[in-house]
């Protein structure tokens, strides 16, 4: 995973001296955000600042992604719902074992989003 270029060129420094104990907190509470000390340094003190709003943690990042891969699987069921009303509409047989595939994967899809919901 390369590095990415800042959209604002950086171009002032601040110095900042810490004891081993407090470098030893920031870079756990770093790879806990899943970033570079430096960065989360950086994040944290602009956020206090107010002049930043932090990056989602880790934790958060999943969330999202568990939250993204819900919608896909809800949006594929739903569809697949519209094919099949669309073939009845047009007066096309649908086969019976195509219906219940579909309102099985439907359910699932809900109910894994209800479940993420009340976790």
């Amino acid at each position: 995973m390369g590095r990415r270029r800042a959209a604002v060129r950086r171009d002032q420094q601040l110095g900042l001296r810490l004891t081993a104990a407090e470098v030893a907190a920031v870079r756990a509470a770093a790879a806990r955000a899943g970033l570079r000390p430096v960065a989360w340094v950086r994040q944290t003190a602009l956020a206090a600042a107010g002049a930043h709003t932090p990056a989602p943690t880790v934790a958060e990042r999943r969330r999202i992604e568990q939250l993204l891969a819900l919608q896909r699987q809800v949006r594929q069921a739903g569809v697949c719902l519209n094919q099949i009303a669309r073939r009845l509409h047009a007066g096309a047989p649908v086969a019976s074992e195509d219906l219940r595939a579909a309102f099985a994967d439907t359910r699932a899809a809900l109910d894994a989003v209800l479940r993420e919901q009340l976790a």
